[in-house]
């Protein structure tokens, strides 16, 4: 089972989505856990589809800081 996980400071930012996405593909991973997304649930799952993951578990970010995900 491969296992990614990544402190992405933010994934508001489209670089930081394209980034995402190419790691994704490169290293195929089973689950996905994100640190300090900084978004809400529900862009979290704008960002799920972008990615083309199948579910997403997200925390809302308080502010403009933390948040989680997985993937």
């Amino acid at each position: 089972m491969k296992i990614f996980c990544w402190n992405c400071d933010g994934v508001g930012n489209p670089m930081t989505v394209r980034e995402l996405k190419q790691l994704l593909v490169a290293n195929n991973p089973d689950v996905v856990f994100l640190c300090e997304t900084k978004v809400d649930s529900n862009k979290m799952s704008c960002i799920r589809n972008l990615c083309r993951t199948d579910g997403c578990l997200a925390i809302n970010a308080i502010g403009k800081s933390g948040g989680l995900a997985m993937l």
